[in-house]
């Protein structure tokens, strides 16, 4: 194992990895009860739209690092169409 050394020493002495926030994107759309949400799927970025009562079902494809969503889709973060997940 090539960082053998570094993982014995955060055992040792406590260290922490933090965690890179996650990000969902929607789009509001007040004239629809369906969601325009951003997913990664089959590792690319694309649109879909859901039923609010489905958001949970695309959970674990709609959290988003800032840095993907930016790669492709920085307008939508500028326009803070995002929000951070929280646990």
């Amino acid at each position: 194992i090539d960082h053998h050394n570094d993982f014995v020493f955060a055992l040792t002495y406590g260290y922490t990895v933090k965690k890179e926030k996650l990000y969902n994107v929607e789009i509001p759309n007040p004239n629809s009860d369906l969601k325009v949400i951003l997913v990664k799927d089959d590792g690319k970025l694309k649109f879909i739209s859901v039923h609010e009562h489905e958001l949970e079902e695309y959970h674990h494809i709609r959290n988003l690092t800032a840095k993907e969503i930016c790669e492709d889709f920085d307008w939508a973060w500028d326009e803070e169409f995002t929000k951070e997940v929280t646990e």
